[in-house]
C-alpha cells in the first residue's frame, strides 16, 4: 500500500511523508464512513454522530495517521469483520476469507480475534464444510505465497520476527533492542523451558501496563460498557453450559461483551511481547462504535426532565433525527474533555521526537551511504526517509 504515495510523489522523501500522511487520513476516513453507515442503517442518526466525534478526538488515532503503519488499515479490516457479525451474518464466506488474508498479511496475530468472534458470537447452526471452500481459497490466495517464502527462507511457514524475539527484548537478559542481532532466533516456548522467570516478570510489567493505560483507548465511562458486557457475556455462557443450554447471550451483552474480552485478551498477548498502547489502537473503532447507543440515548433520558416530561419517548423533541445527532455529538464532546486521557508520556514523546531530529538527519545518511545489507539503526525514521 505504501508504494502508492511513493510512485505518486516520485521517491522525494518529504513529500511522500505528506502523501503517506493524506493516505492514512483518507483511511481514518473510511473508518468513519463504515462505522456511520452502520448506525444510519439502524436509524440511528445519533449514534453516529457522538461515534465519530469521538473517533476524531482520539489522541491515538492521531498518532495512528502520523506514525503510518498498519493499524489504521488493520482497524479499518476488523471494524468491517465486526459489522458483518453485528449485521447478522452468520457462518463464513468469501469477505470473512479475504479480512483474515489481510490481516495475516498485516499483524497474523489479529487473526485470533474474528475466530474468537465467530465462537463467542455464534448464531444460528454450524455451517457445512461446502461452505467454508470459498473463505478457505480467498485465504490462501492471500497468505500463502507469503508462507511459502517463509518455508523457503526460515523453514518455518509462520515464521516472525517479533514472535521469536519481543519476548526476550526488555527482560534482565536483553534489556534492549540487541536481541534482534542473535543468530538464532528463540520461539517462546524455548524460552519458557530453558528460563521462564524473566519473561514471566516482563508480562506481569505488561499487565500493569495495559490496567494502567487502556483508559487512553477510550474515555473510562464508555470503557465501563465493553468491560461490565464482558463480564455478563462470560455468566450468561457459564449459566447456560451449567444448565445445558446453548442459547446465545442477549444482543446487549453479546456486543460489547466480545469486544470487550478481545480487548482484554488481546491485552494479555501483548504484554508478552511489547507494551505499547500503539498495538490494542485497531480495536479503538470498534469500542467507540459499540458506545455509540450510550451516548445517543443520553439525551433522550435527560431532556425530557426539563421539559417536564416522565417519559422520554413521550417527548416529540427528543424522537426528532435532527436533535439526536448534534445532542450526541455534544455528550461525545463533553466525555472526551471530562474524561478523555492522554497516554502517560504523550507530550514527553512528542517532544523528544522533536529534539532527536538532527539525530535522524545523521542517521538517514548513514544509511544511505551503507554498503548493501544488513543495517542496524538508532530509530525507525531513518527507514522512512
Amino acid at each position: 500500500l505504501l508504494t502508492v504515495p511513493h510512485a505518486a510523489t516520485g521517491g522525494d522523501p518529504a513529500r511522500t511523508l505528506d502523501a503517506v500522511r493524506l493516505m492514512q487520513l483518507v483511511l481514518l476516513a473510511g473508518i468513519g464512513w463504515l462505522g456511520s453507515a452502520a448506525w444510519l442503517r439502524r436509524g440511528r442518526p445519533g449514534a453516529a454522530a457522538g461515534w465519530l466525534v469521538l473517533l476524531a478526538a482520539n489522541p491515538l488515532m492521531a498518532f495512528a495517521v502520523d506514525w503510518g503503519q498498519v493499524e489504521l488499515v488493520a482497524g479499518l479490516v476488523l471494524l468491517a469483520m465486526w459489522l458483518r457479525r453485528r449485521d447478522g451474518a452468520t457462518g463464513l464466506s468469501w469477505p470473512d476469507g479475504l479480512g483474515l488474508g489481510l490481516l495475516a498479511l498485516l499483524r497474523p496475530e489479529l487473526v485470533l480475534a474474528p475466530a474468537l468472534w465467530w465462537l463467542l458470537d455464534w448464531r444460528g447452526p454450524r455451517p457445512a464444510p461446502r461452505s467454508l471452500v470459498a473463505p478457505a481459497l480467498v485465504f490462501l490466495v492471500l497468505a500463502a505465497p507469503w508462507c511459502v517464502r517463509n518455508l523457503a527462507v526460515t523453514g518455518d511457514p509462520f515464521f516472525s520476527v517479533q514472535a521469536h524475539a519481543e519476548h526476550l527484548k526488555d527482560t534482565t537478559h536483553h534489556p534492549g533492542y540487541d536481541i534482534y542481532r542473535g543468530l538464532e532466533p528463540q520461539s517462546l516456548p524455548a524460552t519458557l523451558a530453558d528460563d521462564p522467570v524473566p519473561v514471566l516478570k516482563k508480562t506481569w510489567r505488561g499487565l500493569e501496563f495495559f490496567w494502567r493505560e487502556i483508559p487512553g483507548l477510550v474515555p473510562w465511562l464508555l470503557l465501563a460498557v465493553p468491560l461490565v458486557g464482558a463480564l455478563l457475556l462470560v455468566r450468561t455462557r457459564l449459566y447456560a453450559r451449567v444448565a445445558g443450554d446453548g442459547e446465545p447471550p442477549p444482543d446487549l451483552a453479546a456486543g460489547p461483551g466480545v469486544a470487550g474480552v478481545t480487548v482484554v485478551l488481546l491485552a494479555v498477548l501483548y504484554a508478552v511481547y511489547d507494551h505499547s498502547l500503539r498495538h490494542l489502537t485497531v480495536m479503538i473503532p470498534i469500542l467507540l462504535w459499540e458506545a455509540g447507543p450510550v451516548l445517543a440515548d443520553l439525551p433522550a433520558e435527560f431532556v425530557p426532565a426539563w421539559f417536564g416530561k416522565a417519559d422520554s419517548r413521550d417527548t416529540p423533541l427528543v424522537r426528532r433525527a435532527w436533535f439526536k445527532a448534534p445532542a450526541a455529538a455534544v455528550c461525545a464532546g463533553l466525555l472526551v474533555l471530562v474524561m478523555g486521557e492522554k497516554p502517560t508520556g504523550w507530550d514527553e514523546a512528542a517532544a523528544e521526537a522533536d529534539r532527536r531530529r538532527p539525530q535522524v538527519a545523521r542517521e538517514t545518511q548513514r544509511l544511505r551511504e551503507a554498503p548493501a545489507g544488513v543495517v542496524f539503526v538508532q530509530t525507525s525514521a531513518a527507514t522512512w526517509y
